[in-house]
């Protein structure tokens, strides 16, 4: 069973089913064997290698299909990564847009996370 964001379930259905297609489970498969070490910014800058296992959408889809399927917009990192770290940005990314989607980061998640 792949990977499936606990945003996605509680807040949009039509992003949550992408996750549960076929052709997303074999595009997702087919892409971690492609690219097995974690590609986000803080391994690479750290010289880290860590195993990925999640493909994480550098622009969020928010259930459009067009940035969902777009293999650009992909990115193989570690879960490890993509639930710390990557979120972590995601939520500034989102506070700095005045988007009020997520929740403020505190002083204490930005420090974890080394934003």
């Amino acid at each position: 069973m792949p990977y499936i964001p606990k945003r996605m379930i509680a807040t949009d259905d039509s992003a949550y089913k992408l996750y549960h297609t076929g052709r997303w489970i074999k595009a997702r498969k087919r892409y971690i064997e492609q690219h097995p070490v974690c590609e986000c910014d803080k391994c690479k800058e750290l010289g880290r290698l860590r195993t990925a296992s999640v493909v994480h959408h550098l622009i969020p889809h928010q259930g459009n299909p067009v940035l969902f399927w777009d293999e650009h917009n992909w990115q193989a990192v570690s879960k490890t990564c993509h639930d710390g770290y990557l979120r972590a940005k995601e939520k500034l990314n989102a506070i700095n847009k005045q988007d009020n989607k997520f929740k403020a980061l505190t002083q204490e998640d930005k420090e974890r996370f080394g934003l």
